[in-house]
């Protein structure tokens, strides 16, 4: 996103406007892979058993749904966007979605 504003504040000229489009295009691309990866992987193989939980563990996945869905609004905010604050607001999601499987690995 640095380098996209960078290139943005001087004047336009093809090769930096092309340059331009590759970094867009890299950086929507890391997004779309965050969003699949959650959804693809992380809720369907690793969060699916907690839909017919109860009680607590039904808390606890109500929770762990939240975290994940956090980390893919995130990463189409930073989609849509080109301001830096939202990167770091994906990277703050990940890192909050963490736990979630450190947790799991320490049983």
């Amino acid at each position: 996103m640095a380098q996209i504003h960078a290139l943005s504040s001087k004047p336009a000229n093809a090769k930096d406007m092309q340059q331009m489009v590759r970094w867009v295009n890299t950086k929507e691309d890391h997004a779309s892979k965050v969003i699949k990866t959650i959804a693809e992987y992380f809720l369907t193989q690793k969060q699916a058993t907690g839909v017919t939980s109860t009680g607590a563990a039904r808390d606890i996945y109500l929770n762990n749904l939240a975290l994940h869905h956090a980390v893919m609004v995130a990463a189409m905010k930073t989609k849509q966007n080109v301001d830096a604050k939202f990167a770091d607001e994906l990277d703050s999601a990940i890192h909050a979605l963490k736990h979630v499987y450190n947790a799991s690995h320490s049983h």
